[in-house]
């Protein structure tokens, strides 16, 4: 909107309308700058780039007659002043070495014998000194190799001009790493058999001069191809990309940003470099944006996410959240210092948000760890925005690469939206969504295995193109309204063509999207219903085996002060009611109990569950929730089915999610109960039906028993979040009203669930005692028939709680107990007229 009027009243109607227009965001991994120039085909605008990259490739693909003898290329006469050199400088086995020449390499062919000999890449005798020496950070600047796949700059137009620079770097220059100077060659150290067990011992007693020749010979093979393809124009061309693709990287990118993204809300920058950070503060991006970087950054790898925030769309107040986020993350996640970037803000428009960037480990095994951890740290109505690249393929590998369609799975069942949804067409993300990647590896790079061929490169498995990054936000806190990828600085995408190229020097496209505020909370997730849920209360549905804390959970979430007014919907396995006692005595004035008594309510109790919904349908204030605690024998489908059978509720309420609280002490115990033929294991069916699972009783086990129960959860359920507690103490905003259910993917695995006569049996050994007896407890004698009892007969109680009274004690006395594990306490006082001598104890 254009205001032209300099009115105090339009001026404030200005910054209104500002604050709640749409948010443009994009995230854009600028990608860390690669010392290989040549490592990727690029599109390039010359066309003898093509012709030197094709014509590298046929020379190693189909050598022909060119595949001379190593001796014709490193000759006897170089190798005589390589051995030299090494005797020099105090190295042992020379001697030895200069056999392995004689004998061997002088004779191998240069392309079969050498370039794609796959055991001398076993042994590393070319990748490993190539690493140590091939872009040295010296305390004055990079000092380069003398070899074609670096940004060596002095021209080597010959293998002679080749071999006295390379002589000269190797063991006549010294360079300075962390204050120390040390020469090159002292950079080389050992191949240790026990790491590369293709290595033999004679080989490991002389590695590093073996390394060195080896090192020598592969370098003087790439300058012998290069100047048989293209003797007069490889040069010119790599100078041109080092200068696109490194030496101007950081300037171009900069470029990109201020100039084409110039009105974007919220950038999300992944793998930038501390001197990429530095010289964005003297751009007009510091004016425009306020800049946040994680306290701890990546010095080494130098690769770190950072997240640009507009300074008319967000206060300068802000906390940096990054070290809550990654508490949160499991012990073995690949996640490093710099990866994660995530600082809660205040939004002019009067909201908070939690503003997230990372990018993944190359096979994407943390992108579902990290957004897991981040989205805990949300609370509340904080608005989520979290720009990532997933490193998710469109065929992925179970446990090896995330595939975009599991990634797609996981974030939805937490709650979840990209900035794709409504904007690609339905189906699997793996069928619909754009690749953000696009690059395939040459033949002019160490690793020749995973090298492609120029007609390959959109066909070729090995080719990296992918679905990789995404804007994740709360379903229904934001409705995208566009998107869009650019993979040549202006916003165009040329789907047809690899990247970087000299224009656009990353190899991640730029994703962006405009994202219109949404109702956060209104627009939950559907369930995969045909109809919008807008408007509905959510349901959700308490579950969990016999003693795993159902009820200290709801305990929990009624005494919280979170200001909510819920529904609670209980029903117990026994013929005594106790956790009205438990529960009612505790909660508050705003929320009302409903105690069903009479059966399981997934079985005989369905009618009266269906006429209570319609009944709390019927109140005229509206609610913000009902919770329905089952019993520990319920299977949870028949509870869900109840939200799609019955139109009236169906029409004015929504399945909000299923919950499985789980007793990490004894989960395995009883999932490998054997059951009565016919009859359910309830305990798996309420993990397999889960949309959240609260992993309850932490303090109980050690971390080699949490693993191992986590590995048995994964077993029946791969995507369900799990939250890890003691005493059910969770976060509201974690378990209601989080739009977590999903039908489509309950029909997957169970298409008769919506059917209401399908069958649910119980399994008939399962039992309980109930004992309502008037009177007062004498506390000595009820200790020693506990203690007996648990001896006896604590392996098959499931479950057992009770209130009581005691003689001489004006208080309740609660006990709880799970298999042989008892807790007792006193309550708070009976109330006044209170029947206090019916003592109520049920045992399953």
């Amino acid at each position: 909107t254009d205001f032209t009027s300099s009115t105090d009243d339009t001026s404030a109607n200005h910054r209104l309308t500002m604050a709640f227009s749409p948010l443009k965001t994009a995230s854009w991994n600028i990608a860390a700058v690669n010392n290989n120039p040549f490592e990727y085909w690029i599109t390039h605008p010359d066309p003898q780039y093509e012709e030197l990259m094709a014509g590298v490739q046929g020379f190693i693909d189909d050598a022909g007659d060119r595949d001379v003898a190593v001796s014709e290329v490193f000759t006897p006469a170089m190798f005589d002043e390589l051995a030299a050199s090494m005797t020099a400088v105090g190295w042992e086995g020379v001697d030895q070495v200069a056999e392995c020449y004689r004998n061997d390499f002088c004779q191998r062919p240069i392309v079969s014998g050498f370039m794609t000999d796959k055991d001398l890449g076993a042994k590393r005798l070319a990748s490993m000194p190539d690493r140590v020496s091939n872009t040295i950070n010296s305390a004055g600047g990079a000092v380069c190799r003398p070899t074609v796949i670096n940004l060596y700059e002095e021209p080597m137009d010959s293998v002679d001009a080749w071999w006295a620079q390379w002589k000269t770097f190797v063991f006549d220059t010294t360079v300075n790493i962390k204050g120390k100077d040390t020469p090159v060659h002292g950079l080389f150290g050992p191949i240790k058999r026990s790491k590369y067990p293709a290595v033999t011992e004679l080989e490991e007693s002389i590695s590093i001069p073996l390394q060195t020749m080896v090192l020598a010979i592969f370098d003087a093979i790439l300058v012998h191809i290069m100047n048989s393809v293209s003797p007069a124009a490889w040069h010119t061309i790599k100078m041109s990309l080092c200068e696109a693709l490194n030496k101007k990287k950081v300037e171009r990118t900069l470029e990109i940003m201020v100039e084409t993204y110039a009105d974007t809300d919220v950038i999300f920058l992944q793998e930038a470099a501390a001197v990429f950070i530095d010289q964005m503060g003297g751009t007009a991006l510091a004016e425009r944006y306020h800049i946040f970087s994680p306290e701890k950054i990546d010095a080494k790898r130098d690769q770190n996410s950072i997240i640009l925030a507009s300074r008319a769309k967000f206060t300068g107040v802000f906390s940096e959240v990054t070290a809550e986020c990654v508490a949160n993350l499991p012990e073995n996640a690949p996640v490093s210092a710099g990866d994660l970037c995530a600082v809660a803000t205040d939004g002019v428009d009067g909201n908070k948000y939690l503003l997230a960037s990372f990018h993944g480990d190359t096979n994407g095994l943390a992108t579902i760890p990290v957004v897991e951890a981040v989205n805990k740290v949300v609370s509340g109505d904080t608005k989520l925005l979290f720009g990532m690249d997933a490193n998710c393929y469109f065929k992925g590998k179970a446990g090896k690469t995330l595939g975009v369609d599991e990634f797609g799975e996981f974030f939805t069942k937490l709650g979840l939206a990209s900035c794709f949804d409504g904007l690609v067409p339905d189906g699997p993300l793996s069928e619909v969504l754009p690749h953000t990647t696009f690059n395939a590896r040459t033949f002019l790079q160490p690793q020749l295995n995973k090298a492609i061929k120029l007609a390959d490169r959109e066909t070729s498995p090995l080719t990296d193109r992918n679905p990789k990054d995404f804007i994740l936000f709360k379903k229904g806190a934001f409705v995208p309204k566009a998107i869009g990828s650019d993979n040549d600085g202006s916003k165009g995408f040329d789907a047809a063509a690899p990247f970087p190229t000299l224009s656009f020097p990353s190899d991640h496209a730029v994703l962006s999207a405009t994202l219109e505020l949404g109702q956060p909370n209104a627009a939950a997730a559907e369930g995969g219903a045909s109809e919008g849920t807008a408007g509905k209360i959510p349901v959700t549905v308490l579950t969990g085996f016999l003693g795993s804390g159902k009820t200290t959970l709801m305990n929990n979430i009624l005494n919280g002060s979170h200001g909510k007014k819920i529904a609670v919907i209980e029903n117990e396995f026994g013929e005594i009611g106790i956790d009205d006692s438990l529960v009612s005595s505790t909660i508050n004035a705003d929320e009302e109990i409903f105690e069903m008594n009479n059966g399981c309510i997934c079985c005989t109790v369905r009618g009266d569950l269906i006429r209570i919904l319609n009944k709390l349908l019927s109140r005229p204030k509206r609610l913000d929730g009902v919770l329905i605690e089952t019993t520990g024998m319920a299977d949870p489908a028949p509870v869900a089915q109840t939200f799609f059978v019955d139109e009236q509720i169906q029409a004015n309420m929504k399945l909000d999610a299923i919950l499985t609280v789980v007793d990490a002490k004894h989960l395995i115990q009883h999932l490998d109960e054997e059951k009565p033929e016919g009859a359910e294991n309830e305990a798996v069916e309420q993990v397999l039906f889960a949309d959240k699972i609260i992993l309850n009783k932490m303090d109980l086990v050690s971390e080699e028993e949490v693993a191992e129960v986590e590995r048995r959860i994964r077993d029946l359920n791969k995507h369900a979040p799990i939250l890890k507690c003691q005493n059910s103490q969770v976060d509201l905003g974690e378990i209601m009203n989080v739009g977590a259910f999903d039908l489509n993917r309950v029909l997957e695995s169970e298409p008769d669930f919506l059917d209401p006569d399908a069958e649910h049996v119980h399994d008939e050994t399962v039992t309980s005692v109930g004992i309502s007896r008037e009177g007062e407890c004498d506390l000595a004698k009820l200790n020693a028939w506990f203690s007996k009892l648990l001896q006896e007969k604590g392996v098959d109680i499931y479950r057992m709680k009770g209130v009581l009274a005691i003689k001489d004690s004006a208080e309740k006395f609660v006990f709880q107990g799970v298999h042989m594990l008892f807790e007792a306490a006193p309550l708070k006082p009976w109330d006044e007229g209170e029947m206090r001598v019916v003592n109520k104890l049920v045992a399953v």
